[in-house]
């Protein structure tokens, strides 16, 4: 026994000079590893003189040991605690550079410190075991040993908050990286707390108590050895933090409390502390049992418990179901539902290696453990394609499958299948959406019944969960052609009805070129064209809605005198006749091309919807309340009811068999710029009137 914690010591060195050399070595860039290595060395450290420690039979060898030890064990923890700062982040912010330059700054202070500092100061008595040969017992420690104590005690509880809000924040296939090296901090972590609590509280620390720390080393050591075999935790990257969750904050906190209660009791009662906490455990364990033996549902779960741990061949369907439902539900790309359910598919089945391909969008695919070899996601994407529909789900428990893939592949891909050995197909109706392939179980169990029942619910649901993403980024790529196309009719729409006033000006020309009057509104026409294509050509540049517009003085009458050669020419080209009643000087503060707009667009309207010889008539008037209208009324069929109830105002819904139905929707838009409105009536002896109300306002003369 005397032995023990030598040897135990020896080994958590050399673990973590193992752990140090294969991050350097062997390991990927990842951001900041060179600090993960660094305290892996420092933790050899720890070990290193824990053994110098518990091998000393003189004092002042012990005391040189401690001061060795604190040395490595601040380095350490300021280390660690720098790591876990980054861990999971792609690049670092100002404020965590400069956290991680305090931390380390303060571990090297307090270390170089500590070589100057006697270690007297930390430890007031050492004791010697005289049957054994004098060999070191354990020391006492003074306050400000119990002071170092806490300060390791704090930064291993931060190493822990930042390591669980990094697994709670990742993906799939990251957690089941991070599984186990959790797992070894969780257990050092309980080790470190009850030893460092146990030593402020009674200010002993033994050679028991250095075997246990070093313990807890080991298991660090071998958790995280194991992860680099299998994964990459250091790779580990995440979009986002989740909300912080303070579990191991709230637990180590009522652990302390407990402890100081114990403390005080015990002191109290005059029963030692480690019998009086033995004790409490006991009591604790009896109440437990009772209360399984009391709980139904005690019970139940501790019998689910032991199912879903201790028997790989059951599966919680109901876990799984939740588990797989937020998988699919909460996935920001086919990449990362890939990831997700081939993580999520190789922990729950206990599978080593795996590999997923889609079929849908490219050759996506997503691997764990192992990545594939050449020509693997191409091979398997072929059987996927050719395999029959009643061959979903194929194991290869006593063969390799690569005669059985070679058969749908190309037989020079050389493809590297050879570790495969199951395969669910994903499956819409007949339609291969790609594949799933599971490499052997970590147990080196065969599949069985149950594994394909569970493969089968899952493949069918992750087909299913392929298709829906797919076919909703269709549906946001027909929304943003169609969002383009009704971007394209508007500027169709003005460039039409400028271009009908070229028309008809061209029409005209061949029988009216020599006539004086003629030439004089051709000219106008033109000029009012080229204005409106710069005006929309302005507008389209400056990507402006609401549209901007300038308002000014202007007098109604004067503007639909200067342009009623232009009225009327819209008017003629259906034969129609126009009646333009205006009274003298109704001043406004409008926009003359935006008016300009609304009564062009109100009365091709009403002379598209009217017969030939029929009249159109447009009217502007005072209201005596501060507002002028300008009606456009026509004797056609007017709205139907069904339209003027439900689509008058919404864009692209028309009566009209060419027309764009946005007529009606950018007269109503130039209105309200002008804090005015639109007004649609049918009228009840025939026809249908539309009011453009605005803003007038007295004109200074």
């Amino acid at each position: 026994m005397t032995h023990i914690p030598e040897a135990v010591s020896v080994i958590g060195s050399v673990l973590m000079v193992i752990l140090g050399i294969r991050v350097i070595m062997k390991s990927p860039e990842a951001s900041w590893k060179g600090l993960f290595a660094a305290a892996s060395f420092s933790f050899a450290g720890i070990s290193a003189a824990a053994l110098l420690i518990i091998r000393s039979y003189l004092p002042e060898k012990a005391l040189s040991g401690i001061s060795l030890m604190m040395i490595f064990s601040f380095l350490a923890t300021s280390l660690i605690v720098a790591y876990f700062r980054t861990m999971g982040k792609r690049e670092l912010s100002g404020r965590d550079r400069g956290f991680i330059l305090a931390v380390i700054g303060a571990g090297l202070a307090i270390a170089v410190s500590l070589i100057f500092l006697p270690a007297s100061l930390f430890v007031s008595r050492i004791h010697f075991m005289k049957e054994a040969g004098g060999i070191l017992w354990g020391f006492t420690v003074s306050g400000w040993g119990k002071v170092g104590a806490t300060i390791l005690l704090l930064s291993n509880v931060y190493a822990l908050h930042r390591l669980e809000n990094v697994f709670r924040s990742s993906n799939i296939p990251a957690r089941v990286a991070l599984k186990y090296p959790l797992l070894g901090v969780i257990i050092a972590s309980l080790i470190n707390f009850f030893v460092f609590s146990r030593l402020i509280a009674v200010s002993i620390l033994n050679r028991t108590h250095f075997a246990v720390l070093d313990c807890g080393t080991i298991i660090l050591a071998v958790t995280w050895l194991y992860a680099f075999v299998r994964y990459q935790p250091l790779r580990t990257v995440i979009s986002s933090y989740q909300g912080t969750s303070s579990l191991s904050v709230t637990l180590t906190g009522l652990y302390l409390i407990s402890l100081s209660i114990i403390s005080y009791i015990s002191s109290i009662l005059d029963v030692s502390f480690d019998s009086f906490t033995v004790l409490l455990l006991v009591l604790f364990g009896a109440f437990l049992v009772i209360a399984t033996a009391i709980s139904g549902k005690t019970r139940r779960r501790i019998r689910r418990f032991i199912s879903d741990n201790f028997q790989s061949d059951k599966y919680n369907y109901r876990r799984e179901w939740n588990r797989y439902s937020r998988i699919m539900s909460q996935r920001d790309s086919i990449e990362d539902l890939l990831q997700n359910s081939i993580g999520s598919i190789c922990e729950s089945m206990l599978v080593s290696r795996g590999l997923i391909c889609s079929s849908l969008s490219g050759a996506e695919w997503a691997h764990y453990g192992a990545p594939p070899g050449s020509g693997c996601v191409q091979a398997l994407l072929e059987f996927a394609a050719r395999c029959e529909k009643d061959e979903n789900i194929i194991f290869f428990n006593d063969s390799s499958p690569s005669e059985t893939l070679r058969k749908y592949s190309d037989p020079d891909a050389g493809a590297e299948t050879g570790w495969i050995r199951a395969t669910a197909v994903l499956r819409n109706m007949d339609q291969s959406l790609g594949i799933i392939a599971l490499g052997e179980k970590d147990t080196r169990a065969k599949f069985v019944e149950e594994d394909r029942n569970f493969l089968s619910t899952v493949s069918d649901q992750l087909a299913l969960a392929l298709e829906n993403f797919v076919l909703s980024e269709r549906i946001i790529e027909a929304d943003r052609v169609e969002s383009f196309n009704r971007f394209a009719s508007f500027v169709i729409h003005d460039l039409k009805n400028t271009l009908g006033m070229l028309s008809l000006t061209a029409d005209n020309a061949r029988e009216n070129i020599s006539d004086p009057r003629f030439q004089k509104d051709a000219v106008e026409v033109l000029q009012r064209a080229v204005e409106k294509i710069n005006h929309l050509i302005s507008s389209l540049s400056a990507h402006r809605s609401p549209p901007e517009i300038s308002k000014r003085n202007m007098d109604i009458s004067s503007f639909l005198r200067e342009r009623a050669g232009m009225l009327e020419s819209i008017a003629d080209s259906g034969r129609i006749s126009l009646d333009i009643d205006c009274p003298e000087d109704l001043p406004a503060r409008a926009d003359p091309e935006a008016l300009e707009k609304i009564v062009e667009n109100l009365l091709l309207n009403s002379v598209e919807a009217s017969e030939e010889g029929s009249k159109v008539k447009l009217r502007a008037r005072s209201t005596g309340d501060g507002w002028i209208t300008l009606t456009v009324s026509d004797r056609g069929e007017g709205f139907h009811r069904e339209y003027f109830n439900n689509d008058l105002f919404k864009p692209f819904r028309s009566t009209k068999k060419n027309g764009l139905g946005i007529g009606l929707v950018i007269c109503k838009t130039l209105a309200e710029a002008h804090n005015g409105t639109i007004i649609v009536e049918n009228r009840s002896s025939g026809g249908a009137s539309v009011t453009l109300k605005i803003p007038g306002r007295e004109l200074s003369l």
